[in-house]
């Protein structure tokens, strides 16, 4: 009886394995993520990751007490509105709402971080003083943000459910306490070779309606989502400051990108190849920021 019931428990397991691979195969196929890594690589994968986590940056923040913020940086025809408008796509808008950093007034800053349950993009021209550089440090690490609602001292104060995307050219000035709260996706201008041509065409056509599905499963895995950063964050930044990549605070950045990395994989199924590209990358980016 004993050896039967092993048999049916390896049964079940070789069923529920093969469920998961027909099920992240679909995912794949829905979300055309083959076209987005002949586009992005290995740099747009580390921003579907974060992605991910973005999706349940509140939680995060609340158990870990910290979120990084995305900065999405590249020269003009790098493709960083392509990337900004499938990543909006995989989680349930035909596109993000971009608000210009240096324009934005008190009042409408409020108004967006009060109303955020995602992500959200600021859109910055120069990095100049204008931007609103001191209400944008906390919502890394709190969910609990005070900021003026318009002229004069009236505070009032609200939770920051949502994460916070930067996008900004190529070698744009951003304060250092700014980056060490972000990691970065740096966009190279691409050659545009046929086959990228025709990953890109099938990205732009691409509805809305074939990515509800990432928004579904992610929804449906958030608690093991959370679970992987809780358990793994702490694990991976400790393993990149032992290897000399990074240390302290930004360690911890890139530790819960790599963990979100797992999550991604465990969605979707990834190459071998295409995981180890991606942790490669990520390592990298953790060496250009201050800690």
């Amino acid at each position: 009886m004993q050896a039967i019931k092993q048999l049916r428990e390896r049964e079940i397991s070789a069923c529920s394995r093969a469920a998961e691979a027909q099920g992240a195969a679909a995912l794949k196929s829905a979300i055309r993520l083959g076209d987005f890594w002949a586009a992005f690589g290995a740099q747009g994968m580390v921003a579907l990751a974060w992605t991910l986590g973005g999706m349940n940056a509140a939680r995060i923040r609340n158990e870990l007490g910290r979120f990084p913020l995305l900065r999405i940086s590249g020269e003009a025809a790098s493709g960083k509105s392509l990337l900004l408008g499938y990543l909006s796509k995989l989680s349930g808008k035909d596109q993000f709402e971009c608000r210009l950093a240096e324009r934005i007034t008190t009042a409408a800053l409020s108004r967006t971080l009060a109303t955020a349950n995602g992500p959200i993009v600021f859109e910055l021209e120069n990095a100049g003083p204008d931007v609103p550089w001191d209400q944008l440090k906390p919502l890394f690490s709190s969910s609990a943000v005070a900021l003026q609602r318009a002229a004069g001292s009236v505070i009032e104060s609200f939770t920051f459910s949502g994460s916070v995307i930067l996008v900004e050219r190529l070698g744009t000035k951003v304060p250092v306490a700014i980056r060490a709260r972000s990691v970065e996706a740096t966009l190279q201008r691409p050659k545009l070779t046929p086959a990228r041509r025709a990953a890109v065409d099938a990205l732009n056509t691409m509805p809305t309606t074939m990515t509800t599905l990432f928004q579904a499963v992610a929804t449906e895995r958030r608690e093991r989502i959370v679970q992987l950063v809780n358990e793994r964050a702490m694990d991976y930044a400790h393993e990149l400051e032992t290897d000399g990549w990074t240390m302290g605070g930004n360690a911890m950045n890139y530790g819960q990108l790599l963990a979100l990395l797992d999550a991604l994989n465990e969605l979707l199924g990834l190459s071998d190849s295409q995981l180890e590209a991606v942790r490669r990358e990520i390592r990298f980016m953790s060496m250009d920021v201050p800690y």
